[in-house]
């Protein structure tokens, strides 16, 4: 070959070599957290707290762009379970949307549950709802609104002495039953805490300290006298 040859052979080769070094790279997804806490506290009583995440994802290097949108998928979350509270779990407050560990199936109903387990006695009790969050800059929506208050003097209703009904029994409608050592109270806490439950009936052990038998009823029978049981309807959430 000669010269004039080599020099295009080469000119080619270079070309080739460079077209190969500035082939664009395969897109990436970059992913960033925050962090939150929902706070619901008893008014005059006793409250809890849980910790829970969400996660954003962009597809180019832009962690605040993330983070931002870590933060926007926790408020859907927040804002789609309380417009609903008796319902189920929204996708909203799922890993579909990057979701994780929202504490609630059926908010609503374990809320109250909650509350009314800290507070023994009350009837009625107000409860205000709050939502912090942590992360690095994007989840602190600005300017600096870490906190956002859901609900205010919001209404929880307890079960208490006077839903029960002492030496009657509601026989028939039972769909679960099971053991328990903690008196009718146990009993009536099991009710309120399933939506399928709309009576319970408990029967005393005939032994001072062994268990108790706790029936759940997805009806409500009529009653009959019973010396050895306690029952009850239960309460209607609001």
């Amino acid at each position: 070959m000669n010269l004039r040859g080599e020099l295009i052979t080469c000119a080619i080769a270079l070309m080739v070599a460079c077209a190969v070094s500035v082939a664009p790279a395969e897109a990436k997804d970059y992913t960033r957290s925050c962090s939150a806490t929902i706070s619901i506290g008893a008014v005059g009583g006793s409250g809890v707290s849980h910790n829970f995440s969400g996660r954003g994802t962009v597809g180019s290097y832009m962690p605040n762009t993330a983070r931002k949108r870590a933060r926007r998928n926790i408020d859907e979350c927040v804002d789609a379970a309380w417009a609903s509270p008796h319902g189920l779990r929204p996708a909203a407050c799922t890993s579909s949307n990057q979701v994780y560990d929202w504490p609630y199936n059926r908010l609503h109903q374990e809320v109250a549950l909650e509350i009314c387990n800290r507070n023994p006695g009350r009837e009625r009790v107000f409860v205000n709802v709050s939502v912090s969050y942590r992360g690095d800059t994007g989840c602190i929506a600005s300017p600096n609104i870490w906190l956002r208050r859901i609900r205010e003097n919001y209404l929880v209703q307890c079960a208490t002495q006077r839903n029960y009904e002492p030496g009657v029994d509601r026989p028939g409608m039972d769909y679960r039953n099971f053991q328990t050592g903690g008196g009718w109270q146990a009993c009536q806490r099991a009710c309120q805490s399933e939506s399928q439950c709309q009576a319970w009936t408990f029967v005393a052990a005939s032994t001072p300290d062994g268990p108790g038998r706790c029936w759940l009823k997805d009806g409500i029978p009529t009653q009959r006298p019973c010396r050895a049981c306690t029952s009850g309807v239960n309460v209607q959430l609001h």
